[in-house]
């Protein structure tokens, strides 16, 4: 303040400048007076510059207590001087503006007192900051022989604090090196029993209770320390001066303000750590939220578009079962004309082998009705007789069976069929069966009939010249059956012959005809099926043609042998039992029988036409 007042006022004009500040007071104690001298001087051209002077008073130099005494306002326990309207700088600090501001020089150097006994040139030093202060030892010339041992004290002789080694540097904060000799400072380790003077609470600035707090912070009790405003302490080291037992009390309160940062930092760094957990697993719940939200609304997506993709897959499957209904009716229409087909096809080779047959079981059993609804009750005698005429009619039948197959003519459609379908040959016996049942069935309806019409004589049938030895061998009552037979023949037996011919004829002509219509149809069908089918078609077409043909001249013929036998037989037993039937019968009978023959014959030459 002595040497450089010209530049501390600098750098108030400076703060002035920034801060704008409604009064500038410059406080000096009143034990320097040329420093407060010197700032006048500096300061004269200012009116709003105060320079003042302040008791010396320890710690009056200390800044909430200087602002106490300048202003009145006491700063808060935890505030600062701001809060009460009050900025404070210390005149190094001004001075170190002023040098940054003008000069363009940075903070790199400190003013450091050297003093007490132990040093034979003490001063003031302007040090480099970072200058090991055993340099400043030597250029005080430090004397150790002065000392127990090497002891260094930086700071005040109230709240300095001893260094642990002299190559320890300068910093900001150095303002004083304390260097005593023996016996000039009270010895740290004198430390003895508190007696509760009181001195310690009656010297304190801050009004604490010292003692209070050196018990807690020695017990580690650091809340109760707290609960005695342990932080309002300015640690000015009054209490400790005063003490009579020498107690360093103000290195308690530190040690013990020093652990409660600790935990205070613990407790922070925990509790931000804490909010740094609870932070991350609420964002982690967040994004659990997002992902499940996304997910749903993927999957409600998916759900659409699969949803909109059955709509066209079902509306595709609608338009495309409307085609394939469309193709299904016209297949299956195909498929019914061609049951139709094989159906119609299938009642055409029935009818061939099986109509005849059951046409004639049908007469039969009507005329049997007939003849049980006729017939008086016969004796035991009757039905000898009738016995012994079926027995006759089934040896004749038996005879015209075996004439029928071995005597077939071999005509040229009849060696077609043998060419076309030799393979077959066990159904053309079974056909040639059929034609023989039908021709016993045909004889034993007219020996029925023969021996229904007889009212009461014996009823039998006379078998024709060349059977007729074998037929009475077979039955022992033949020649007692005979006489009365020739008697009981009559006209009607002839007609029935006749119309028995007639029918034969008319069915073996109708299922030539049927079978004939039924070609074309076989020929359509077989040229609708794949080319695979054809050949196989084509054969059965054929296989159809020569059965259908060959029943055709299996019934005509039957027919025929029938008709002829049938008339043959009427005439003989007309000539036998009565010589009064007239020639122009057997004539008649003779002509019908050429008149189906033909007929039979053309239906054969017709079809075989229609074929080629």
């Amino acid at each position: 303040m002595r040497e450089f007042a010209w530049q501390i006022r600098q750098g108030l004009d400076i703060l002035t400048h920034l801060i704008d500040p409604k009064a500038i007071i410059i406080a000096v104690e009143d034990n320097k007076p040329e420093a407060l001298q010197a700032l006048e001087i500096a300061c004269q051209d200012k009116q709003d510059y105060r320079v003042v002077s302040v008791e010396t008073k320890y710690p009056a130099g200390g800044e909430k207590q200087l602002i106490q005494v300048l202003t009145g306002r006491e700063v808060p326990r935890s505030g600062l001087p701001a809060d009460v309207g009050v900025v404070m700088f210390n005149v190094g600090t001004c001075y170190a503006i002023a040098d940054a501001i003008l000069n363009g020089k940075p903070l790199i150097e400190r003013v450091v007192t050297v003093t007490y006994d132990a040093v034979n040139a003490p001063g003031n030093f302007k040090a480099l900051l970072g200058t090991p202060v055993s340099h400043l030892l030597d250029e005080a010339d430090y004397n150790p022989k002065k000392q127990k041992a090497p002891k260094v004290i930086m700071g005040g002789p109230m709240m300095g604090f001893t260094l642990s080694d002299a190559t320890i540097p300068v910093v900001k904060t150095t303002n004083c090196l304390l260097v005593p000799a023996k016996k000039e400072l009270v010895d740290d380790t004198a430390e003895r029993p508190c007696i509760r003077c009181s001195a310690c609470a009656d010297a304190c600035p801050a009004s604490l209770l010292p003692q209070q707090m050196f018990w807690h912070a020695k017990a580690k009790e650091y809340d109760k320390a707290e609960d005695y405003d342990l932080f309002d302490c300015i640690e000015c080291g009054a209490c400790a001066y005063v003490c009579p037992s020498e107690i360093p009390l103000v290195h308690y309160y530190r040690q013990a303000k020093a652990e409660i940062r600790l935990q205070r930092d613990e407790k922070n760094k925990a509790e931000k750590a804490k909010q740094r957990f609870e932070a991350r697993n609420e964002r982690l719940e967040r994004e659990k939220r997002e992902r499940e939200e996304k997910h749903r609304k993927a999957k409600e997506a998916r759900l659409a578009a699969n949803k909109a993709k059955e709509q066209r897959a079902a509306q595709s499957a609608a338009t495309s079962e409307t085609s394939v209904d469309s193709g299904a009716s016209e297949a299956k229409d195909k498929v019914a004309a061609a049951l139709a087909r094989a159906k119609a096809k299938k009642a055409a080779l029935q009818n061939t082998t099986s109509a005849p047959l059951k046409d004639v079981q049908g007469e039969e059993q009507a005329s049997n009705s007939a003849l049980t609804d006729k017939a008086p009750s016969n004796s035991p005698a009757d039905d000898k007789k009738a016995q012994v005429a079926a027995a006759i009619a089934r040896a004749k039948a038996k005879k015209a069976a075996k004439e029928n197959t071995s005597n077939q003519p071999a005509t040229p459609d009849n060696a077609n069929d043998k060419t076309v379908s030799g393979v077959n040959d066990e159904q053309d016996d079974k056909k040639a069966k059929v034609a023989a049942a039908i021709a016993r069935a045909k004889a034993k309806r007219a020996a029925q009939q023969n021996s229904a019409e007889t009212p009461t004589t014996q009823s039998s049938s006379t078998a024709d010249s060349d059977g007729e030895g074998q037929k009475r061998a077979s039955v022992p009552e033949e020649k007692d059956v005979q006489p009365q037979t020739q008697q009981a023949s009559s006209v009607e037996d002839e007609k029935k012959a006749r119309i028995t011919a007639a029918v034969a004829k008319a069915k073996a002509k109708k299922a030539a005809q049927q079978a004939a219509e039924d070609l074309p149809k076989q020929s359509e069908t077989a040229s609708s099926e794949t080319s695979a089918d054809d050949k196989k078609a084509r054969i059965a077409a054929a296989v159809a043609k020569a059965k259908a043909k060959k029943a055709a001249q299996n019934a005509s013929s039957a027919a025929d042998e029938s008709a002829s036998k049938n008339t043959q037989n009427a005439g003989s037993e007309n000539t036998r039992t009565t010589e009064t039937q007239a020639p122009a019968d057997e004539k008649k009978a003779r002509i019908a029988a050429a008149i189906a023959k033909a007929k039979a014959k053309k239906a054969a030459a017709e079809k075989e036409n229609q074929e080629q």
